[in-house]
C-alpha cells in the first residue's frame, strides 16, 4: 500500500487480535451475548471483532456453553434475506483461508463445539477450544467469524494472556468495579471496555491502538466504560 501511494505521510490501521476477559464474578448471560455479537457481527471481518476469550475456570464451563449456543443459534446466508445472522465473507479465498486455519488448529489438538464448516464463502460462526498456543487462530488476526475461548485461573492470568498478542480494543466483564480498573490499567490496548467487549466504536471518538496499533504508537490508551 505504501509503495503504491507514492511519497506522502500515510496513516494505515492493519487491524488487531482482540480479548475479551470474564471474570468469575461476572454476569454470565450478558458476557455470552456481547461476546456472540462481538465476534460473529459481520461475518468476524471488523478489525475490533472479540477473537480471544479468556473466561476464569469458575465459570469457564457456563460461559463456554451460553457462547457455543448463541453461535449455533445465528442464521448464515444471504444479506438480501432480512432473517440472515451472519453472511459470507469478502471472497472464497478468504473463507478457504480461515477454514485452513482452523482445520490446523484442528489437527493441532484444537475442538470445535459449532461451526468449522465452509460452502463457498459462507463460513459458519465457529467456537474453538484447547487451541494450541501457537496456532494462527489464536495469535494472528482471523478476521473471520471464529472465536477461541480460553480457561485461565485469574483475571491476572487472563492480561498476561490478553497481552501477548497486539490488540485494537479489549472488554472485561465482572461485577466488581475495582477489579474492572486493574484489569483495564493492565491490559495493552487503545482502549477497555467494562462489562462489554471489544467491538465498540463510535465514529466521532479518537480511535486506535497502543504501540504499533493504528494512530497508537505510545504504550498508553484510553479506558472506557459503559
Amino acid at each position: 500500500m505504501a509503495a503504491a501511494a507514492g511519497p506522502k505521510k500515510l496513516l494505515m490501521e492493519l487491524g488487531g487480535n482482540n480479548p475479551v476477559i470474564v471474570c468469575g464474578t461476572a454476569g454470565l448471560d450478558a458476557a455470552a451475548d456481547a461476546i456472540v455479537r462481538g465476534a460473529f457481527g459481520c461475518a468476524g471481518q471488523n478489525c475490533l471483532s472479540v477473537q480471544r476469550v479468556y473466561a476464569e475456570e469458575s465459570i469457564h464451563d457456563g460461559l463456554l456453553a451460553r457462547i457455543t449456543a448463541g453461535a449455533r443459534a445465528l442464521k448464515v446466508g444471504p444479506k438480501t434475506d432480512r432473517t440472515t445472522d451472519v453472511g459470507p465473507m469478502i471472497s472464497e479465498a478468504e473463507a478457504a483461508r480461515v477454514e485452513a486455519w482452523v482445520g490446523a488448529a484442528l489437527a493441532g489438538g484444537a475442538r470445535a463445539h459449532t461451526g468449522a464448516r465452509r460452502d463457498g464463502a459462507y463460513y459458519h460462526p465457529t467456537v474453538l477450544t484447547d487451541v494450541p498456543p501457537d496456532a494462527d487462530v489464536l495469535v494472528r488476526e482471523v478476521f473471520g467469524p471464529v472465536v477461541t475461548v480460553v480457561p485461565v485461573e485469574s483475571a491476572a492470568a487472563a492480561v498476561a494472556a490478553a497481552n501477548s498478542a497486539q490488540a485494537m480494543q479489549a472488554g472485561v466483564f465482572t461485577g466488581v468495579l475495582d477489579e474492572a480498573l486493574s484489569t483495564a490499567d493492565r491490559l495493552h490496548a487503545g482502549a477497555v471496555v467494562v462489562n462489554g467487549t471489544s467491538d465498540v466504536r463510535i465514529d466521532s471518538m479518537p480511535f486506535g491502538g497502543s504501540r504499533v496499533r493504528g494512530s497508537g504508537a505510545k504504550a498508553s490508551g484510553s479506558r472506557w466504560r459503559r
